[in-house]
C-alpha cells in the first residue's frame, strides 16, 4: 500500500509504498523526500516527516522495505522544454517518471528543538545494501566475466560490462581475492581499474549495473540503466538566460588539492614504449614536461667510467623535487588538456528524473568562460554528473548536482 506521497501544483510527485506496513502517514506531516545517486556508492535517500507524538517512527522501523517513485504526473511541454532539444542534440529523453526503486529502511533518526518541533527522518538505501561478505578466490575466468558473475550474485539482471581489462585472463598466479560484500568488491575494483561503476533499477524494479571505461561513457545503455532514459546521453545546463534552467551554482578549481591538477601519467605508446608526462597547472595555464631519453643517455655518455655514469643515475633516482631533474624534461605550453584542469561545481537546478550519474554535461550560457570557452579548441575538458540529489518538498522538485572534470574524478589517472 502507499505509504507516504505528494503531488504538487507543477505536477512533481513522490510515492513510497511497502508490502510490511498497513499504515499511511498524513500528507501535512510530509516535510520532504529526497533520493541520492552517486559513483562508486550505494543509492540512499530520506523521507522527514513531523512526528511530534512518535508514531512515525514506530511503523518505519529498519529493515522495512520500500518501492519508490518520483518524478512529474503531466510532461513538461513548456517554451524551455522544447529549447533545450533545440540546443542540445544529445539531451536524454524518456519518461518524466522514475519507478521500481527498492530500498529498505536503515539508521533513522529524530530531532526535537527548543520549539517544540519534533522530526522523524526516515533514511533508506537500495536494495543492493543487503549483499553479505564474501571470501573467494577468483581465478581461470577474465576479468570482464569476473565482473558480470558478481553483478549477476548481487541480482542485477541487466548490465553495460565494457572496460579496457575485460579481455584480460585472470590466472592462478594473478589471482583475485573477494573478503568484502559483492557492492564493496565492485567498488575496489573499480577504483583499481580506472571504471565508472553504479547500480540502478528499471521501471520494473529490475537491478542494473554498469561497469565501464570513460571512453564507453556515452553508450546509449548507460543513461537507459542508469535512469530510464530512452534517448540522449547529455544534460544541458544553462544559468540566468536561454533555457534558464539552473537556479545557482558554485565552482572550484582543485589545482593543489591533494595533487589534483599536476600529476606524473604514464603513456603506453602504440609500439610498446612507454612515456612519462608530467602536467603542472598555474595560471589557468598547462606546462607539459615530457621525460627525454636523449638528454638523460646524452648525460650518461658525457660521463668517463662507469662508476661516474652510476653516481649520476642514483643521484637522478633519489631526487624528490622535480625542480633538480627538470633538465631531464621536454617542456611545452598549452591552454589545455584532455583531462581537463581540476574542476567541479555544484548546480541546483530544476527536477529532472532523468538526471542520474553518470552523465556528460553540457553547459550553455552563464558560466564561467573555462565551462564554456568560444573555441572548441580552448575547451578544457568534458564534464560529468558524479552525483545527483533529488529533493521533492511543498516548493516543488529540484535537483542538486555535483559535476566534475574527468581530471578531478579520476586523479589524472588517464589521458
Amino acid at each position: 500500500m502507499i505509504v507516504a506521497g505528494v503531488t504538487n501544483q507543477d505536477s512533481s510527485f513522490f510515492s513510497v509504498e511497502s508490502s510490511d506496513i498497513e499504515s499511511e502517514i498524513s500528507t501535512k506531516d510530509i516535510i520532504s523526500f529526497s533520493y541520492i545517486e552517486e559513483l562508486q556508492r550505494i543509492n540512499s535517500g530520506v523521507l522527514s516527516f513531523y512526528d511530534p507524538l512518535h508514531v512515525y517512527s514506530k511503523i518505519l522501523q529498519v529493515g522495512i522495505s520500500l518501492n519508490i517513485s518520483f518524478g512529474y504526473k503531466q510532461p513538461d511541454l513548456s517554451e524551455n522544454a522544447l529549447l533545450i532539444t533545440k540546443k542540445n542534440s544529445t539531451q536524454v529523453f524518456g519518461s518524466f517518471v522514475r519507478k521500481g526503486i527498492k530500498a529498505y529502511v536503515m539508521n533513522p533518526s529524530g530531532t526535537s528543538n527548543n520549539k517544540g518541533v519534533t522530526i522523524f527522518n526516515c533514511s533508506f538505501y537500495g536494495k543492493e545494501v543487503l549483499n553479505t561478505k564474501n571470501y573467494f578466490v577468483h581465478s581461470g575466468k577474465t576479468k570482464g566475466d569476473l565482473i558480470r558473475e558478481t553483478f549477476r550474485e548481487m541480482g542485477c539482471s541487466l548490465m553495460e560490462v565494457n572496460f579496457a581489462q575485460g579481455t584480460e585472463l585472470i590466472g592462478e598466479n594473478t589471482p583475485i581475492m573477494q573478503n568484502e560484500t559483492e557492492m564493496k568488491f565492485l567498488t575496489r575494483l573499480a577504483k583499481e581499474w580506472g571504471t565508472f561503476f553504479r547500480i540502478s533499477y528499471t521501471a520494473r524494479g529490475e537491478m542494473t549495473g554498469i561497469f565501464i571505461s570513460p571512453k564507453y561513457l556515452e553508450a546509449p545503455s548507460v543513461v537507459t540503466l542508469s535512469s530510464g532514459a530512452l534517448s540522449g546521453t547529455t544534460a544541458f545546463l544553462e544559468y540566468g538566460q536561454g533555457v534558464s534552467n539552473v537556479l545557482e551554482y558554485s565552482w572550484k578549481n582543485h589545482a593543489g588539492d591533494n595533487g589534483s591538477g599536476d600529476n606524473v601519467i604514464t603513456k603506453i605508446n602504440s609500439d610498446g614504449t612507454i612515456t612519462f608526462l608530467r602536467y603542472v597547472t598555474k595560471d589557468d595555464k598547462i606546462t607539459v614536461y615530457e621525460l627525454n631519453m636523449d638528454a638523460i643517455r646524452k648525460a650518461l655518455e658525457s660521463k668517463e667510467t662507469f662508476a661516474e655514469k652510476w653516481v649520476l643515475e642514483k643521484d637522478f633516482l633519489r631526487k624528490k623535487d622535480f625542480e633538480s631533474v627538470k633538465w631531464a624534461f621536454t617542456a611545452s605550453e598549452q591552454s589545455t588538456a584532455a583531462q581537463g584542469l581540476g574542476y567541479s561545481m555544484n548546480v541546483k537546478t530544476l527536477g529532472n528524473p532523468l538526471l542520474s550519474a553518470p552523465l556528460r554535461i553540457i553547459f550553455g550560457k552563464g558560466f564561467p568562460v573555462w565551462f564554456t570557452p568560444k573555441e572548441d579548441k580552448e575547451k578544457l575538458a568534458l564534464y560529468y554528473g558524479k552525483k545527483v540529489a533529488h529533493t521533492i518538498d511543498n516548493t516543488g522538485y529540484k535537483c542538486d548536482i555535483e559535476i566534475q572534470d574527468s581530471f578531478t574524478l579520476f586523479g589524472g589517472s588517464f589521458v
